[in-house]
């Protein structure tokens, strides 16, 4: 039994023994280590050189086309509506009558008014006629109160009819300088009759609403029954023929523009010319912008429609100019990444106009730098760069 232990245990030393060997051995004769081998990417980025040059400034403004007239049309004299001789979106010519008020009472004003004008007319070729008449017995009368004045020295006649004649006398006097002053005052008599009647007239051809120009209705606010009031909104005029872009600008943009400048307009992918019609130089008070009325001799386009103008600004010589693509915003400052030795350093700048694709440097670079001019996420300060490309 002890025999049979004593194996036992000289197989199990023996086996320890061989697995520590194999082991040790394994150890011994492992491979050295070797330094592995990495490739290295180099980062390449493509270059803007920055240039000099003479730029002028495009600002691109939308806006919304509108109708180059439109007229909100009211009655002059108050009335109720008796025929109402259109509709929306009909076409109407200059002078087409739109609407009709009652207009009994204004014709029997224009009656009266015509009636007493023909009355001044004739009153005033009656005096004229008095007068002369009127004339000619003063004339008689001052004789015949001489002739008496004589016989009275003479004893041939009496006191009394001498003072009945110079009585008479005085009476055709008074008479005449009545009819001397109506005759004179005949002109203005019958400029007033015609006032009136003038007046009388244009009251009745108030009663009608005709149209102030060719045009189409847009909207009709009354109907027959209606009574109206003085200014009270009865239809709405619009010329579709000619439209006008409106648009807002800040000031520095007016100032390079002139009135009756042909601007280039587009509506859609079609671009058209448009002339400057109109410009507010007084800014609106709560926005500070002026507004401009664009004139388009050409389009294809309805009211309402959005476009965009093109407005030159004042032009900018020796501008410095790097690509768009080459400016980067980050917490709310504008940088570039400027190339030097390899080495990549980040300018502030401060920025001019954009031109296409090009933007205007006012501060932060000078001519002959070298900015990386896209692609500017992956880059960072400080960081060098191999494999440039140069692009103009």
């Amino acid at each position: 039994m002890e025999l049979k232990t004593i194996t036992s245990r000289r197989l199990w030393f023996g086996l320890v023994f061989g697995l520590v060997s194999s082991v040790a051995m394994l150890f011994a004769t492992k491979p050295e280590p070797q330094a592995a081998l990495l490739e290295h990417w180099s980062v390449q980025v493509n270059l803007a050189v920055v240039d000099q040059a003479n730029v002028i400034p495009v600002d691109r403004v939308v806006g919304r086309l509108k109708p180059a007239r439109r007229a909100n049309l009211s009655f002059e004299v108050q009335g109720r509506i008796v025929e109402r001789l259109t509709e929306p979106g009909v076409r109407v010519e200059r002078g087409q009558p739109l609407a009709r008020l009652a207009s009994g009472d204004m014709q029997d004003r224009l009656d009266e008014a015509q009636a007493q004008y023909q009355l001044e007319k004739e009153a005033i070729r009656r005096d004229r006629e008095l007068l002369s008449l009127a004339e000619r017995n003063t004339i008689l009368q001052r004789a015949e109160v001489d002739r008496l004045s004589k016989l009275t020295a003479k004893a041939l006649t009496s006191k009394s009819q001498v003072d009945a004649a110079r009585q008479a006398q005085i009476q055709l006097e008074a008479e005449e300088a009545r009819l001397r002053h109506s005759v004179r005052t005949a002109t203005a008599r019958l400029a007033l009759r015609k006032t009136q009647l003038n007046q009388a007239k244009r009251d009745l051809e108030r009663a009608t609403l005709r149209a102030p120009f060719a045009g189409t209705v847009n909207s009709f606010e009354v109907e027959v029954g209606d009574y109206v009031t003085l200014d009270q909104s009865i239809t709405e005029i619009v010329d579709l023929n000619s439209l006008d872009l409106y648009v807002e600008v800040r000031g520095v943009t007016i100032d390079s523009l002139e009135l009756d400048k042909i601007l280039r307009v587009t509506i859609g992918d079609k671009a058209v010319p448009g002339r400057l019609h109109a410009v507010q130089y007084d800014p609106d008070p709560s926005t500070f912008t002026h507004a401009l009325r664009i004139r388009l001799s050409d389009h294809r386009a309805r009211p309402g429609t959005l476009a965009t103008v093109e407005l030159p600004g004042a032009a900018l010589n020796d501008a410095l100019t790097v690509p768009v693509s080459a400016v980067a915003s980050a917490y709310g400052k504008t940088f570039v990444l400027r190339y030097s030795d390899g080495i990549l350093r980040r300018e502030p700048v401060v920025l001019g106009p954009r031109v296409g694709d090009v933007q205007v440097v006012q501060e932060g670079l000078k001519k002959g730098d070298r900015v990386v001019a896209g692609d500017l996420a992956g880059l960072e300060e400080g960081q060098r760069v191999e494999g440039l490309v140069e692009t103009s």
